[in-house]
């Protein structure tokens, strides 16, 4: 335009790890013209944009990833059935650019009625992840092939010894339901997990024995326990980011999950997930330090449809 003098210009690629992200373009008044220090100064600046941008790519690529591959590990959608009401929520800790190693499954069996696991691995990352899907695959197989739940810990336990050092060990807890009458029966086994909670007519309490730790020894102690749900009676199970939710030195605990879980029965199961959630994530400022996850299965005395 009439009366206007060119200006200097100045490109300076953006290079990180041996990649070519763009170019800073800098310019400066015709009359001004750029002196050595300030092009070394300038191709400093240079690098550390580039190497802040490729960081910040890298970052919501791993995110991207270890939200998938968390995604993965869960059920793409919680079943539907007449006699079954099912709820479910999983809240991961941290940034979310790591794979947790909490899980939760409920399916089908062959024979016409449901299965359902929730374990917790060891640590985070892709490590994690791996026995993580190993842990829900061998008990989703084994379940739905009739083997009663004990075990079917037994033989997962078996699986990650199996695999020696790149092995983690883990808690778990898989049951069985069936129809029976206008409720369901059912036989679970706990293993090293925290027990999941009955929630009954007037009663509320945590059910199964404790069972040992996965991935350590070859021997484990682990039994099937029986127990019924009423029409409107369901069972949470929940990993320990729930019942070691701190605030200070006082942790939830199991007693105080049964205190958010009083007056719960006859919720539907989706109400009751979202109970626990909102109680658990309230009872702490900070953020939680560990992942949760929740899985409510309730009994509707409704016949299979």
């Amino acid at each position: 335009m009439g009366g206007e003098t060119a200006g200097q210009v100045l490109a300076l690629p953006l290079v990180a790890r041996r990649r070519l992200l763009g170019a800073l373009l800098v310019v400066r008044p015709a009359e001004d013209a750029y002196a050595a220090q300030d092009v070394g100064v300038l191709l400093d600046l240079a690098r550390r944009a580039a190497l802040a941008i490729d960081n910040a790519r890298l970052y919501q690529e791993r995110t991207a990833i270890a939200q998938a591959l968390q995604a993965w590990l869960l059920p793409p959608e919680l079943p539907s059935a007449a006699e079954l009401d099912v709820g479910a929520r999983y809240v991961a800790a941290g940034a979310g650019n790591e794979v947790g190693g909490d899980f939760y499954d409920v399916f089908r069996l062959s024979d016409g009625g449901w299965g359902v696991a929730i374990g917790d691995v060891c640590g985070k990352g892709a490590e994690a992840a791996a026995i993580t899907g190993l842990a829900r695959d061998v008990l989703r197989l084994l379940l739905r092939r009739g083997t009663a739940p004990a075990q079917a810990l037994r033989e997962l336990n078996e699986a990650i010894l199996e695999l020696g050092e790149r092995g983690r060990f883990c808690t778990a807890a898989a049951a069985t339901l069936h129809v029976d009458g206008d409720g369901l029966t059912v036989c679970l086994s706990v293993a090293g997990h925290p027990p999941p909670v009955r929630l009954a007519a007037g009663l509320t309490e945590l059910v199964g024995a404790g069972g040992s730790l996965l991935g350590v020894m070859p021997d484990v102690e682990l039994e099937d326990a029986q127990l019924r749900l009423e029409a409107g009676d369901g069972l949470v199970f929940y990993t320990d980011g729930v019942t070691e939710r701190r605030r200070g030195a006082l942790m939830l605990g199991e007693e105080g999950l049964l205190r958010i879980l009083r007056g719960a029965h006859g919720l539907p199961a989706d109400a009751v997930a979202g109970l626990v959630e909102r109680e658990v994530t309230a009872f702490a400022r900070e953020a939680s330090r560990d992942d949760l996850a929740l899985l409510v299965v309730r009994a509707t005395g409704a016949p299979p449809a």
